[in-house]
């Protein structure tokens, strides 16, 4: 984001007011791409733009992009401190229609807890009692030979319940798995 902030126009050597504007959203468009490096570049940046210039429209939906990428990373503390840096610029400043909604739309989304399945927009078929205790044993951290002599079933059969697992939860490896499950409350957090 850098780079391109160097090929807009300046006054005085600093970008002008609009850019604050643009790179909010930018920042907005990479999120809804689910590009969440992009999306906080561009949004670290127009803050800080929007903070030199005081354009506070743009510092709210900067801060509202970043409490997102904060939430679909599962840093609910740093999300909810985005949302209230955001509220509180809000409670002190005259808003242009619509920001007032988007605010109440985020902190809904955050506080609710139910960013990750719309953002995502998952099914998850649901998984069959073997393959809960598949699940839980990789989550042990077990390999599938382990996996196999504890459950008393063939390798392959591990590894038909594992492909099976990865499809339903849509994840391509363990780790992935493991995450998803702890995610969607499938095993427990610790």
């Amino acid at each position: 984001a850098t780079s391109r902030a160097a090929s807009i126009p300046c006054v005085s050597g600093r970008p002008l007011p609009i850019t604050a504007s643009v790179f909010a959203g930018l920042g907005q468009i990479y999120l809804a791409r689910q590009d969440l490096t992009r999306s906080r570049d561009f949004a670290s940046k127009g803050l800080e733009l929007g903070e030199q210039w005081l354009n506070t429209d743009s510092q709210i939906n900067c801060l509202l992009v970043l409490a997102q990428i904060a939430h679909l990373e599962g840093k609910g503390v740093e999300a909810r401190d985005k949302l209230r840096q955001a509220r509180r610029l809000a409670d002190t400043h005259t808003l242009t229609p619509g920001t007032e909604a988007s605010i109440e739309r985020v902190e809904q989304m955050i506080l609710s807890g139910k960013m990750r399945e719309h953002a995502q927009s998952i099914y998850v078929e649901p998984l069959s009692d073997r393959e809960l205790e598949v699940l839980g044993l990789m989550a042990e951290g077990r390999t599938n030979i382990e996996i196999s002599n504890e459950l008393i079933i063939a390798p392959g059969t591990v590894k038909a319940h594992t492909s099976s697992i990865y499809r339903k939860l849509d994840v391509r490896n363990r780790t992935e798995a493991v995450a998803r499950a702890r995610e969607y409350g499938f095993l427990s957090k610790s």
